[in-house]
């Protein structure tokens, strides 16, 4: 089985986040030379990359959003100059910890990007001290892409078969196979969507670290840092999930006690126009979406729980089969994380679900209610019982 010792790394969209920033640098000096184009949004964008337009270098992507080529090579010159001065990157979330994990398992960093090595390395800040030297690929070098991979494993003796490229575009897919690489995409990035198939790809950082770790047979070395590594996530992300029970509990009792609330201000339900109703509509539309947006969050963070599970599963056998020892069993960090496997793999969906099913209820009540009050005027707003002696 091949082992993979070198890891190279695309920058823009895996790295830094800085897709906003370079739509914002081509609105900015479509205004300047009077272009009058309209610059997509980063969804529009990553729509149109993913037809394969060429987006890279600078030049391309200036002209995938309009510019002509002359008034693109001169933004191109601009960008070079002015882009890290003004609308500095910065990187995406967790990157630096990424990094630190691989750096310490063992594995050779090395950068592959068509950006200028100016910006990557302001951009990057203290994590651009943990690339090798001598694999730093800049635009400046002037290798595409392909025979950057190439020179990077000659220059370490290695075969390109020991090499993984990580990138953001299928162009980047392109030149790992070509060089003889592996290619590991991200969907989180600028031109990969999780529709894309004929290739591993991951969807966040924290997955990226976790499928580098393993995509070879590790040294022992490696395999202390996995353990490490997918402990500290499996025990984050599960008591997350664990501690988001208490958040989802509080949101839906905030959620109940303000509709019951409304219910109890009696001058708005005797009003001839249904502002009540419309009101309860509008706040029951609202904590439906906010729930819904929750339930994904769970769903999320469940394949986060299982992804870090995955991994000290993977690297708990190996250590048994490596000590001819009986299969370990995971070690749950604390009750906590026990609990999270029960409360959340069935109670906090269908929490969700009633909650949103409840307030779906209270607003066809709202409506019932506020017809109530109109044909009962005297009342006005408040049920009222007399007990006849």
């Amino acid at each position: 089985m091949r082992r993979m010792r070198v890891i190279f790394f695309d920058v823009d969209g895996v790295l830094l986040d800085s897709l906003p920033n370079h739509l914002k640098i081509c609105e900015d000096l479509s205004r300047k030379y009077r272009l009058g184009l309209s610059i997509p949004t980063p969804a529009q964008f990553k729509k149109s990359a993913r037809t394969g337009i060429r987006i890279s270098p600078m030049k391309y992507f200036f002209m995938a959003v309009g510019f002509g080529e002359s008034d693109a090579e001169r933004a191109d010159a601009y960008y070079q100059q002015h882009f890290i001065e003004e609308y500095a990157p910065s990187p995406f979330s967790h990157v630096a910890e990424v990094l630190q994990t691989l750096h310490k398992a063992g594995f050779v960093l090395g950068i592959v990007t068509a950006n200028v090595r100016v910006n990557v390395e302001r951009a990057l800040g203290k994590s651009w001290e943990l690339f090798d030297p001598r694999l730093r690929y800049t635009y400046d070098r002037g290798l595409t892409k392909m025979e950057a991979l190439k020179a990077g494993a000659a220059e370490l003796g290695v075969t390109t078969e020991e090499v993984v490229f990580v990138g953001d575009q299928l162009a980047d897919r392109d030149a790992a196979r070509a060089a003889g690489a592996r290619f590991l995409g991200v969907t989180y990035g600028w031109a990969i969507s999780p529709e894309d198939t004929g290739f591993e790809a991951v969807h966040d950082r924290w997955e990226l670290a976790v499928r580098l770790l393993q995509m070879a047979p590790p040294t022992n070395e490696q395999l202390k840092v996995g353990l490490e590594h997918a402990r500290g996530m499996y025990t984050y992300h599960a008591g997350q999930r664990y501690g988001s029970f208490s958040f989802f509990g509080a949101l839906g009792t905030a959620i109940v006690g303000g509709i019951g609330a409304l219910f109890s201000v009696d001058k708005i339900w005797s009003l001839d126009w249904p502002f009540a109703p419309l009101l309860a509509g509008v706040l029951g539309a609202g904590a439906i979406l906010m729930l819904e947006f929750c339930h994904r969050l769970d769903k999320r963070n469940e394949q986060l729980v299982n992804c870090d599970k995955g991994l000290l599963e993977a690297v708990e056998h190996e250590l048994a089969v490596r000590a001819n020892l009986p299969a370990f069993e995971i070690i749950a960090a604390g009750e906590a994380v026990k609990k999270a496997w029960v409360s959340h793999s069935k109670i906090v969906p269908l929490f969700l679900r009633v909650l949103q099913l409840a307030v779906l209820g209270a607003f066809i009540a709202s409506l019932g209610y506020w017809q109530w009050v109109k044909h009962h005027p005297a009342s006005n707003g408040s049920i009222k019982f007399e007990i006849n002696r």
